[in-house]
């Protein structure tokens, strides 16, 4: 199974952890939680991520244990306040 999907058809290995030909192409190029390592469609707007300042990597906010309510209160601050993953 992937390691990021758990769908069955992996085709790939990278860093030992076997992908998806899809979940392969997005880890190279970057778009992984660095929390989960799982991997994310640039275009996918519905899932609840944040960047992080000090690594520039995206997180998913189920991944820092941060629901809803606080994911909404958390995108309505300014810029100026950074958010740094674990």
């Amino acid at each position: 199974r992937c390691a990021s999907c758990k769908r069955a058809n992996v085709s790939h290995y990278l860093a030992g952890q076997p992908l998806c030909s899809v979940c392969c192409l997005q880890k190279k190029q970057g778009s992984f939680c660095p929390l989960c390592e799982g991997c994310y469609d640039e275009n996918d707007y519905e899932t609840r991520m944040m960047e992080c300042a000090h690594c520039g990597g995206w997180v998913h906010a189920k991944c820092e244990g941060i629901n809803f309510e606080k994911y909404q209160i958390l995108s309505y601050l300014p810029d100026t306040v950074e958010y740094v993953c674990k």
